[in-house]
């Protein structure tokens, strides 16, 4: 029961036998319940990073087990697994190497070869092939038989050829109705045997063989149409045994033995009933039953049974869902749903060309403009992911004629969405804005949460490309509200640290720094490098900022050991210019200068000039001793501004510029960029520039007075209020020149 599994976790979390991340991972894998904050730290992972905290989970409370107490482990039948399951018993084989664990294992000969890889791992095994039995062993059995005779004991030994279960069950046949009639083939044998029960004896049985090698009792009864029922008799009879709170055959061949008795009409009955009681209980359980019967519910109990998996995150799972569901569909509705959820998994795992004709099969048999909508969407989304966005426009302008006039808001809302998307890394952000706009007012007249948080992050990308800090703020703080609200933790993920990053320019100092680690530690937790790194970045812009250069090294230097993990070489001169500014405030100006020309070199090998190029190239100016180097610097960053370049290149790249200007004594020229900052910020102003434009001039007016003085004292008070502590020296070195000068 869901709460027993959640008292269950939170004991193993008090008593510090599983962490944060153990503990939700545990509740998943029980089927419990997940609070909405676990939800979306979940719904955030990547398939690589759910995969190793569910493993990690695994080998943790093995680990806590083991140290209550050595542990064995028991696992039957084995030639009955599947893949996933011998990963499992891998992870246990190889504990047994260092903890006091033993794995004792059975399975048939056809499932050994596979077992024995699995056991691989383990510290050391001992394998133990069961032959028949020998002639002296099953005389030995049978003479303890309740005293047979010895012919009885000689026909039932030669009879059962070394079979234990065959012997067992001839011996007890043999005393029930004599040598003469003992029948050949244990099916036979357990034949005779159910026919001498009683009919509601009987019928309990056959409702529980149907039900499978282990059932729950009161399922067999309801199935069987019994309310009271003593199990005692079949127990007795050494037909079934109970264990640990459930039921189960005695042998599995003695199940398979009266499944095989069961009338084919009787069996199709007792199949429909099985999938009655599972009926939102158990979806995967009800859709095998349904198959069974070979009944027309099956496949939309399949697609049931796969969107719950993709629910839990088994994709593996959903996917052969899926096919089973294509093997019973019988109308076109049904198999392209099936198609398409079919589509979507092959298409999250990698295989692009066969997630398109999965689509493609699904677009041909549909019979309505959603489902041809649907199927067409899923290969524009194939697209995406190959870079082939001239041919999605195109199919996105086909979708648009079919689900406009229909008023398809949910479609209308992906196809905006896609465009905006791709108008993005084009520089379109006009069309990006007007694309996403579309997208949100669709997804909101549908009322369609994730939908309009998917177009809340395309709309605070795009504000924030074009340098609108404080409506991108409120995009992305409606987006992320959404998330919170609805556990949408992979949008989630990728956006908390653009919040972090607005927040710099509306001077929200603290803030921002409280965000950007908040949006590492979710990233980190959830095993999302790419938001990580981006989220140490901006952790260590703001600690810059805030004169804190060694917290900023820390942050900085986290977010290389990623990037370089993971091979994500662009982000590489980002962070080295971060490092560059540390190394200026820690009185390494030779360094700094190193550091930065390293850092524009790569953005000049990687192509990254409209992106970062005028940052990094400020940052080279600031930190040069080169006066021609700081002037060639800063002429051909305005060149890239005026040509187009994402917005946070204008901010950061003037600011640097100001401040290498000023310290060469340029203040015509530092001035000149201070009009150029407040020009691009016209439309919509910003505290940080403009305190920054503020700074600047009055650091360059000429007048020494107290006028100038009080204007500066004010602007340090308001350096210290927003924590913009690394602008306050150069203030400080104004007030010294003016008390100076009056001295």
């Amino acid at each position: 029961a869901p709460s027993a599994i959640d008292e269950l976790v939170q004991r193993r979390l008090a008593d510090g036998g599983l962490d944060e991340t153990g503990g939700i991972f545990l509740s998943l894998m029980l089927g419990g319940r997940l609070s909405r904050a676990a939800t979306a730290i979940i719904d955030g992972m990547s398939d690589a990073a759910r995969a190793e905290a569910e493993r990690e989970t695994f080998l943790q409370v093995l680990a806590e087990a083991a140290k209550r107490s050595p542990q064995l482990i028991i696992l039957e039948d084995l030639h009955w697994g599947d893949q996933g399951l011998f990963d499992y018993i891998a992870l246990i084989a190889e504990t047994t190497a260092r903890l006091p664990i033993t794995l004792l294992v059975t399975t048939r000969p056809e499932g050994a070869d596979a077992l024995s890889e699995a056991l691989a791992a383990a510290g050391s095994t001992h394998r133990i092939d069961l032959g028949p039995l020998a002639a002296e062993d099953a005389l030995a059995i049978a003479a303890s038989s309740q005293q047979p005779s010895e012919e009885t004991i000689a026909l039932c030994v030669e009879r059962a050829q070394g079979n234990p279960l065959f012997l067992e069950q001839l011996l007890r046949h043999a005393r029930d109705e004599g040598v003469s009639k003992i029948p050949g083939s244990i099916q036979s044998l357990v034949q005779a045997r159910v026919d001498r029960l009683a009919p509601k004896d009987r019928s309990v049985l056959e409702a529980a063989a149907v039900l499978g090698q282990r059932f729950a009792l009161p399922a067999a009864l309801k199935m069987a149409g019994f309310e009271i029922y003593d199990e005692q008799v079949l127990v007795d009879a050494k037909l079934i045994r109970r264990e640990r709170g459930r039921v189960l055959f005695e042998h599995a061949l003695i199940r398979d033995a009266i499944l095989a008795t069961i009338l084919r009409g009787k069996l199709k009955a007792l199949h429909l009933a099985a999938a009655s009681w599972y009926d939102g209980e158990d979806d995967l359980l009800r859709a095998e039953h349904l198959a069974a019967a070979q009944d027309p519910k099956a496949a939309a109990a399949f697609l049931a049974a796969a969107r719950a998996a993709r629910k839990a995150y088994r994709k593996d799972a959903v996917l052969a869902l899926a096919n089973r569901g294509l093997e019973q569909s019988t109308t076109p509705e049904e198999k392209g749903a099936l198609l398409c959820l079919r589509g979507e998994m092959l298409r999250e795992t990698g295989q692009s060309d066969a997630s398109i004709k999965a689509y493609e099969e699904a677009e041909a048999i549909a019979e309505t403009e959603v489902a041809r909508c649907r199927a067409q969407l899923g290969i524009v989304a194939v697209m995406r992911i190959q870079d082939r966005i001239d041919a999605a426009f195109d199919l996105l302008d086909d979708i648009e004629t079919i689900a406009a006039p229909a008023a398809l808001d949910r479609e209308l809302s992906e196809i905006h969405y896609f465009r905006g998307s791709f108008h993005f890394p084009r520089g379109n952000l006009d069309g990006c804005l007007q694309e996403h706009g579309k997208a949100l007012e669709h997804a909101r007249r549908a009322n369609l949460p994730w939908h309009q948080a998917q177009a809340l992050s395309g709309l605070g990308d795009a504000h924030y490309a074009s340098g609108r800090m404080i409506t991108a703020h409120s995009a992305i703080e409606d987006c992320l509200a959404l998330c919170e609200a609805h556990g949408f933790g992979a949008i989630e993920s990728s956006n908390r640290f653009m919040l972090a990053t607005v927040l710099i320019y509306m001077n929200e100092t603290e803030r921002a720094l409280d965000e950007a680690l908040k949006s590492a530690d979710l990233a980190a937790k959830i095993g999302n490098a790419r938001p990580e790194i981006v989220s140490r970045l901006t952790a260590g812009w703001v600690l810059i900022s805030m004169s804190r250069p060694a917290e900023a090294r820390r942050q900085i230097e986290i977010g290389l050991d990623l990037a370089k993990q993971i091979g994500a070489g662009r982000f590489e001169p980002f962070l080295e210019e971060s490092l560059a500014q540390v190394k200026l405030q820690d009185g390494d100006p030779e360094g700094a200068a190193r550091t930065a020309s390293t850092a524009l070199k790569k953005v000049r090998e990687m192509g990254l000039e409209t992106f970062i190029g005028p940052w990094v190239m400020g940052t080279v100016a600031l930190t040069t001793p080169s006066s021609t180097t700081r002037d060639a610097m800063i002429a051909e960053g305005l060149a890239l501004l005026d040509k187009g370049c994402v917005g946070h290149n204008y901010f950061r790249f003037l600011l640097s510029g100001m401040d290498a200007l000023l310290s060469a004594g340029d203040t015509d020229g530092a001035c000149t960029l201070a009009d150029r900052l407040e020009t691009y910020t016209a439309k919509e102003p910003l505290p940080w520039s403009d305190f920054y434009v503020k700074r600047t001039r009055l650091i360059a007016a000429a007048d020494l007075g107290d006028r100038k003085r009080a204007a500066l004292q004010h602007l340090r008070q308001q350096a210290q209020t927003a924590k913009l502590l690394s602008s306050i020296p150069a203030i400080d070195q104004q007030l010294a020149q003016i008390t100076e000068g009056m001295t």
